[in-house]
């Protein structure tokens, strides 16, 4: 359960304080910073409550970001009492001997300084999002157009790929010859692989490599045939229901992944095991299964290709912590067995 280190003598933070054991200045600035010592999975949260005429009139919060903190904030005009409250949630040890805690008040100088620098990151963040606003469109325009104008761009699931990782995945099937593409987690990624593997193939003059899919959810399976069905895409491209299992790694660790053992082994029977070039797209299971949910993906795929082809392993939001974790510990993996 929390566990709350409050600086007011009742525990019920909509009351005033009677007795005043931090005074403020009314309408002046300060800074609330310093270092919450926690171990182990620990989450402190951190408070300032504000009070006149007897009750709360304003609060600041803020998260300590690795046990570190830091919070402005400016105190009313008519403020009366002024308490501070951490919260502590999850499992560990709170270690009150290293945890160092200031308030300060601050200059205007200060205040007008930090707000500007605030405002330059803000202007940053607008500048970086509007770049990746005309990436994304331009993107989608290739992509459209890649496609041609009888297929649509659909959004099957809640969160489709972006645009520019679906020219990425044109740019590997135009520039190697795969003789399979496995992906794990269906939509609309399934539909540009399978156009992009029919394209290819016909400027060759070869059949095009299968394309096998996995989902867990029936619903997004069903809609991902019925696209490939419209796209004239089924017969090469094929969606399998996978409902996730436990999946069991060599240290013990259980997993849930995707039931996929069986058609990955009937895969490489109908390519009589002859693979040179593999290319494996990991966009699921979602990362709400667990943590490093998508690591079974690599140990899965290299014990079923027996013939040890080369394999390109593609990693979706890799731009968060746990996907990168996963790669790192793929690419130690994969030393390992070399």
């Amino acid at each position: 359960h929390p566990i709350y280190v409050i600086c007011i003598g009742v525990g019920c933070f909509e009351v005033q304080p009677v007795d005043i054991q931090i005074s403020l200045a009314p309408d002046a600035s300060y800074i609330w910073h310093g270092k919450i010592s926690c171990n182990d999975q620990v989450s402190p949260a951190l408070w300032v409550f504000q009070y006149a005429g007897g009750k709360k009139i304003e609060s600041h919060s803020v998260s300590a970001d690795g046990g570190r903190f830091r919070l402005y904030f400016r105190t009313l005009a008519n403020v009366e009492a002024v308490s501070i409250g951490i919260r502590l949630a999850g499992a560990g040890r709170f270690l009150l001997s290293e945890t160092i805690i200031q308030l300060r008040e601050l200059a205007e100088e200060y205040i007008f300084d930090h707000i500007e620098s605030k405002i330059d990151s803000i202007k940053q963040v607008q500048i970086h999002e509007v770049q990746n606003s005309m990436r994304q469109i331009e993107s989608f325009m290739r992509l459209q157009s890649y496609l041609g104008e009888d297929v649509v761009l659909p959004e099957t699931h809640g969160w489709p790929i972006s645009p520019d990782f679906g020219v990425l995945l044109i740019n590997l099937i135009e520039q190697h010859e795969y003789d399979a593409v496995v992906e794990f987690g269906s939509g609309t990624s399934t539909l540009i692989l399978a156009k992009a593997l029919l394209k290819t193939a016909r400027r060759g003059g070869r059949a095009p490599a299968p394309l096998l899919s996995f989902d867990h959810l029936e619903e997004y399976a069903e809609k991902t045939k019925k696209l490939l069905t419209l796209a004239g895409l089924g017969e090469f491209a094929e969606v399998a229901l996978a409902p996730l299992v436990d999946w069991f790694g060599d240290d013990g660790k259980s997993f849930s992944y995707y039931d996929c053992d069986a058609p990955l082994k009937s895969l490489c029977a109908n390519l009589g095991g002859q693979l040179s070039r593999v290319l494996v797209v990991v966009d699921g299971p979602p990362a709400a299964t667990g943590k490093h949910a998508r690591y079974p993906a690599l140990p899965i795929v290299l014990n079923a290709f027996v013939s040890m082809p080369s394999i390109d392993f593609l990693m979706d939001d890799y731009l968060r912590a746990d996907e990168q974790e996963i790669v790192e510990i793929g690419r130690a993996s994969c030393r390992e067995r070399v």
